[in-house]
């Protein structure tokens, strides 16, 4: 269940205050490298520009609010981005 990877990270920094960089890349650079993907997973130069902006309110779960894959906006919820 894809969204459970996105929630795991959030629960992870809400409840053990670890930092969102240091939980990131158990939901993206390591299932990408496990799945021989090694143009994603980071932000680096020469990759993939592939991006997802996240709204984490502290009492609700964490909802993608855009994704830019390939360098292009493909996901735009609008009316999770006025509040």
């Amino acid at each position: 269940y894809y969204p459970a990877l996105l929630q795991a990270a959030v629960r992870l920094v809400r409840e053990r205050g670890l930092p969102f960089a240091g939980v990131w890349p158990l939901i993206s650079r390591n299932p990408a490298r496990a799945a021989g993907l090694d143009d994603r997973g980071s932000l680096e130069a020469g990759l993939r520009a592939d991006v997802i902006l996240v709204r984490a309110d502290p009492d609700m779960p964490a909802q993608v609010v855009a994704t830019i894959a390939d360098g292009r906006l493909v996901h735009l919820a609008e009316d999770r981005l006025a509040a």
